[in-house]
């Protein structure tokens, strides 16, 4: 395992290992979102209509999914970005990043569904491309804005 660290730190930039770990991140996110949605369909919100409780049991598990990605990424992907440097506070960091994450799926929603709708291409393929302009787009803000990196405050040290 340490020869493969090794290898991937040898062969990818800083960005593009940081580029993965926010994919990793992603793809953990997949089971926490079907987990909290299967447990508010089958229990949070069972006493609720069919459709009404299949739609909140779906955000309960995105809003979910959404927060311990962004724990994942804090923690992982941006860890060597200095907090107290101008990253901001923890809250406020969350913030942008449900802010982002939403903005992202909009965009994935409205490229799968022109892809699929307009231009007639498959729907899984116009969904996958619709996954990978999102997931560019997010790591891109979450990148730049996020989790940014600041020289810190002159007047902190004075």
């Amino acid at each position: 395992m340490q020869a493969l660290l090794r290898l991937v730190r040898r062969l990818l930039s800083k960005e593009q290992r940081r580029f993965l770990k926010f994919c990793l991140v992603g793809a953990s996110g997949v089971p926490v979102n079907l987990l909290f949605t299967w447990l508010g369909h089958r229990f949070l919100f069972a006493s609720l209509g069919a459709e009404a409780r299949t739609a909140a049991a779906s955000l309960l598990g995105i809003v979910i999914s959404i927060f311990t990605n962004f724990l994942l990424n804090d923690l992982w992907t941006w860890s060597d970005r200095e907090k107290a440097a101008g990253r901001g506070p923890l809250l406020a960091r969350l913030g942008r990043f449900y802010l982002v994450c939403s903005i992202a799926s909009a965009i994935q929603f409205g490229t799968a569904m022109a892809l699929g709708v307009w231009l007639r291409l498959h729907y899984l393929l116009a969904q996958l491309a619709g996954i990978a302009l999102a997931m560019a787009v997010n790591f891109v803000v979450n990148n730049l804005w996020t989790f940014r990196d600041r020289p810190p405050d002159p007047g902190q040290n004075a």
